[in-house]
């Protein structure tokens, strides 16, 4: 299976399809999510955003039931969060970090979707709104 990934979706998909660090719930509290995509079409992702003290997010965590592209563009957005790079998780950044496949693009966009739902919901929970000053994207 692991050569029939790399050769339908490229190396760097299969490699955070394999092992993903940043798949699971969150531990503690203090966490909001965003979903994008619908079980009932096989394609579902929710990104969990936890921010720092200056309400900016610091951590990411992610579930996924979605096809590989999905969950490792998922994991690669997550570690992008913990590195402080939040303007990279757009959907062309991502697909060019992970080489993804034109025809399989589709999930890099779910994830910014879902990423986007948890910012807002990261915004309303520290009393912002995108007008006031919130996160800057």
């Amino acid at each position: 299976m692991d050569e029939r990934l790399r050769t339908v979706y490229g190396a760097a998909v299969a490699a955070r399809f394999l092992g993903p660090a940043h798949a699971g719930l969150p531990d503690g509290e203090a966490w909001v999510s965003g979903s994008a995509g619908r079980i009932g079409v096989g394609q579902l992702v929710t990104i969990w955003l936890r921010a720092g003290p200056d309400g900016t997010p610091v951590a990411a965590r992610f579930e996924a039931f979605a096809d590989p592209v999905v969950i490792a563009v998922a994991d690669w957005a997550c570690e992008r969060v913990a590195a402080g790079e939040l303007a990279d998780i757009v959907g062309h950044r991502m697909i060019e970090a992970l080489a993804v496949p034109i025809d399989h693009s589709g999930g890099a966009l779910m994830v910014e979707d879902a990423f986007n739902a948890a910012r807002d919901a990261l915004d309303g929970a520290l009393g912002r709104c995108g007008n006031d000053g919130g996160s800057a994207r």
